[in-house]
């Protein structure tokens, strides 16, 4: 099922069973970051997945300001027993969040079919 996020910066997101999955779009900044929390946020209060698998294949730069928003979405889907899932990483994201330490608090697979299995 097709759901709305209410923002370009997820070019589209669905349910699948218990899961969200919200393919992201675009270079994700600190200028575009409070248009990303909307989303993120929306798709979490609205359907409150166990898992919220974010797909970043279209995703080749993200900054802090940016990745401090998918903790915040982290911390939102926890209170609803539910957890983020990374999928579809660029060599240059992967590398950063490695940097930040954060692959210690997201669950990262190489695709959308491994984080929905």
């Amino acid at each position: 099922m097709s759901l709305d996020a209410g923002t370009p910066m997820i070019a589209d997101a669905r349910a699948d069973g218990d899961a969200v999955v919200a393919r992201l779009a675009g270079d994700l900044t600190i200028v575009n970051a409070p248009e990303l929390r909307v989303g993120l946020t929306k798709l979490i209060n609205e359907n409150k997945p166990a898992r919220l698998v974010l797909n970043f294949t279209d995703i080749k730069y993200i900054d802090s300001g940016a990745l401090g928003v998918l903790i915040e979405a982290r911390k939102a889907a926890a209170k609803h027993d539910g957890k983020v899932v990374l999928t579809n990483l660029s060599n240059e994201v992967r590398g950063l969040i490695g940097i930040m330490k954060l692959d210690a608090v997201f669950v990262i697979v190489e695709d959308e079919a491994e984080a929905l299995a």
